[in-house]
């Protein structure tokens, strides 16, 4: 079994992680961590605050590489922890893209995200990544959403496969 949890170093991903952790072990699955840097913060600050600064876009570049990297170190650090072996990648690019990209060559059985707890407002402004991950991914692989309010939870073998929401 191969679980791919999305990191994006906030705080609402560390039930992501947990529940990718509690699973990993229980199942001995492969555990992937992946960190998408997304180019969206690159691309404004370029086109508004920084025209012809090349310094800033590198600053810019430097603390997104940074991030990644932080997100890599905080979940190693978790896995081991915990006694699981994980891996970790950094990809580069619109996060819905690359996560399904990701899913296209790895093909996990199950992909946790986090979601932040969200309003009716927040929900319509913030794309709502995890929805249109669950919308996007095929039959072949389950995603779970895990709120930033959730505590980690046992998924039970007879899940795996199915459309699972949390």
């Amino acid at each position: 079994m191969k679980i791919l949890v999305c990191l994006d170093g906030e705080p609402h991903t560390s039930g992501a992680i947990e529940h990718a952790i509690n699973l990993g072990l229980a199942e001995k699955a492969e555990v992937i961590g992946l960190h998408v840097v997304d180019p969206w913060l690159r691309q404004f600050y370029s086109e508004i605050y920084a025209q012809g600064r090349k310094e800033y876009l590198e600053w810019v570049d430097a603390c997104l590489k940074a991030e990644a990297l932080e997100a890599g170190e905080a979940f190693d650090a978790l896995c081991n922890a915990q006694g699981l072996e994980a891996d970790f990648r950094i990809r580069h690019g619109e996060p819905l893209a690359e996560i399904l990209e990701e899913i296209g060559e790895l093909s996990p059985d199950l992909v946790i995200t986090g979601g932040k707890p969200l309003n009716a407002w927040g929900r319509f402004r913030s794309g709502n990544l995890p929805a249109k991950l669950e919308r996007s991914v095929g039959a072949k692989t389950s995603v779970v959403s895990v709120n930033g309010s959730d505590q980690p939870a046992a998924i039970s073998p007879e899940l795996i496969g199915a459309e699972i929401s949390v």
